[in-house]
């Protein structure tokens, strides 16, 4: 706890001008640890920021697995409604950007035509 309260010290001639700023509080915080040798301060700082303000994320990732996972598609594995979600999470294309960009990647393409994607179980 002293080295803490030590390296708050060696912040404070600089806090008031930083408060003061109008800028997002990562950039506050980072504007005040920039260029000092405070690495308890920057440890909690770190840990602070990086507790989400909301779990908003985490509730729409549940919405997206509920619409994913209907009664009809209750088949689905594991595996294909985590690659849906995480499609519609990340891929920002429209469809026709999407179009325009697969005619371009030709890996992509023979991928999409190659039958070694899918294990088919014959059952007798």
């Amino acid at each position: 706890m002293d080295e803490l309260y030590d390296e708050y010290c060696v912040t404070l001639p600089r806090q008031q001008d930083v408060v003061e700023r109008r800028a997002p509080v990562v950039e506050k915080w980072s504007t005040l640890l920039q260029g000092t040798n405070t690495p308890n301060l920057t440890a909690v700082a770190s840990f602070l920021l990086s507790i989400p303000i909301t779990n908003a994320s985490v509730e729409r990732v549940f919405s997206l697995m509920t619409a994913a996972w209907t009664d009809q598609r209750n088949r689905c594995s594991v595996e294909l409604i985590k690659s849906e979600i995480q499609v519609k999470t990340n891929f920002e294309y429209s469809c026709k950007e999407f179009y325009t960009y697969a005619l371009k990647e030709k890996a992509l393409l023979e991928a999409a035509r190659s039958s070694k994607k899918y294990k088919v179980k014959k059952s007798i």
